[in-house]
């Protein structure tokens, strides 16, 4: 947060004290101010002072306290160290395009910034957490699909509703050899065809694919809706506009950076559902034409029944694997996009960023000016009291 540079509400009538009342009332508060830590890691860290001013103000402060005899070179080695630094600013502000502010411009506009880097934190903020719970709730949905169990009872039940001509069976020891299927598929589902038309058993996979689609649509539906709404930053145009305002006010000719705001609301509920029906290119690793056989030596060796004797079977672990794979590249699909939204927002509030940071360091130039022009004026307050003390001593 910015420091309120302090200004002096003195009464001129405080001039008319001794140099040390002087230095204490107007003089000493200012320049304490400048001296403060937060002061000088402004000045050091923009390269407007060495390392080795704060020690030099500090011995000064504390010789001006003091009042000695040394009161007068004191004073004149203060005023050249603050008219040092106020060129220093100077050029550090024309650098900047700093526009040179009144003490009432420079309350407000600091009044303006710290209430808009309040708003801004607390966009940042609530932009990192609803990042972090969609980047959270997509990469579980991702996860949830690669190892889901439910997809078998999904297919199993939408199965059961299509005509008798397909049949649904697990594979054991009585039916393994009939089915024409090795004795490793014990205990695997498979769909058995009853027509050997490759066209009604294709209208039969189109059936069962769209159904699980529906199925799925509805469910993705639901889980994207739901993160939608639980990410709420889309680029926020009314504090973009109210940044680029305050950064013209305190620097007119510094470039203004276009970040690319969207307008627009991005909604991933609205993207397309992927089509499951099995292409023909897949059609080879899912169905397939099998012979019975007779097993011989517990299933190591096996005959042939009658040639013209062939099945056409479909493995339910493959016809799922092939609607999780496809469910996996959706969400995946998603993720990915969601995560260049999340770099895209992250990197316009990391520009925004940077833009309150130069803000705050032209506020602090300005704010650090005020105050040198204040201690000018009352270091040359205190060298003309002084001299007249010295024209004109009082009794000893």
């Amino acid at each position: 947060m910015q420091t309120r540079f302090l200004q002096d509400k003195k009464s001129n009538n405080s001039m008319n004290g001794s140099p040390k009342s002087l230095s204490q009332h107007q003089l000493l508060p200012l320049l304490a101010t400048l001296s403060s830590e937060e002061h000088q890691k402004i000045l050091i860290d923009h390269n407007i002072i060495s390392r080795q001013h704060p020690r030099k103000l500090d011995n000064l402060l504390k010789r001006l306290q003091k009042g000695d005899d040394q009161l007068s070179s004191t004073i004149d080695e203060l005023v050249q160290v603050c008219v040092q630094i106020t060129e220093q600013l100077r050029a550090k502000g024309d650098q900047l395009g700093v526009t040179q502010l009144s003490e009432h411009q420079l309350t407000n506009l600091s009044d303006e910034w710290q209430t808009l880097e309040q708003d801004f934190d607390t966009k940042a903020e609530e932009q990192q957490q609803s990042a972090q719970s969609m980047h959270d709730g997509l990469l579980g949905l991702v996860q949830q699909w690669k190892g889901s169990q439910n997809i078998e009872n999904i297919v199993t039940t939408i199965i059961a509703d299509q005509p008798s001509s397909v049949r649904l069976v697990m594979v054991d020891k009585k039916n393994y050899a009939r089915l024409g299927l090795p004795p490793y598929k014990l205990g695997q589902k498979y769909l058995v065809f009853d027509s050997h038309n490759q066209e009604q058993i294709r209208q039969l996979l189109d059936q069962i694919g769209g159904d699980f689609s529906s199925i799925f649509a509805e469910n993705a539906r639901n889980n994207l809706e739901r993160l939608d709404q639980s990410y709420r930053y889309q680029g926020d145009v009314s504090l973009r506009l109210q940044i680029r305002t305050l950064a013209q006010k305190l620097s007119p000719r510094s470039p203004i950076i276009n970040n690319n705001y969207r307008t627009e609301i991005i909604r991933f509920a609205t993207h397309n559902i992927p089509n499951f029906t099995p292409a023909d290119w897949q059609w080879p690793d899912l169905v397939k034409v099998r012979h019975p056989y007779k097993p011989l030596l517990f299933g190591l060796y096996r005959t042939k029944q009658q040639k013209q004797s062939q099945i056409i079977t479909l493995s339910v672990r493959k016809l799922c694997e092939h609607f999780r794979n496809i469910g996996c590249e959706f969400y995946s699909s998603i993720f990915e996009s969601a995560s260049l939204l999340f770099t895209s927002d992250a990197k316009v509030m990391s520009q925004e960023g940077r833009e309150f940071a130069n803000m705050s360091i032209a506020l602090q130039i300005e704010q650090n000016r005020a105050i040198l022009r204040n201690a000018l004026i009352s270091l040359h307050q205190l060298r003309q009291t002084l001299a007249l003390e010295q024209q004109n001593p009082g009794p000893v």
